[in-house]
């Protein structure tokens, strides 16, 4: 059986374009990634530098994202958060891209 989930195949590759590094926002947040392929449905993952859930994006249609307004006040000035885009193939398959890292900012 295939696995449920694909990370490291450049065929299917997720790669995050922002935030990355160093990032200066006031009053927002936006995720930005391109797919390889053009997949079912994406998602995005926030972490805190241990690695603990922050925040998990409804369903998206398109390959860029914005944090919602309360989860991006809650965010600490000068810690590195991590985060992940995920996609969906036809076959429910999903498909994660490597970790990012940015230290925020405000």
């Amino acid at each position: 059986a295939a696995p449920e989930i694909t990370r490291g195949d450049q065929s299917l590759e997720i790669r995050l374009l922002k935030p990355l590094d160093n990032v200066k926002r006031k009053g927002g947040l936006e995720f930005a990634w391109t797919a390889s392929i053009p997949l079912a449905d994406y998602r995005i993952d926030l972490y805190d530098e241990a690695l603990a859930p922050i925040w998990r994006s409804p369903s998206l249609t398109e390959s860029r994202g914005t944090l919602p307004k309360e989860i991006f006040d809650a965010l600490l000035n000068g810690r590195i958060y991590v985060w992940m885009a995920s996609g969906r193939l036809p076959s429910g398959r999903r498909v994660e891209s490597r970790f990012g890292t940015f230290r925020l900012m405000k």
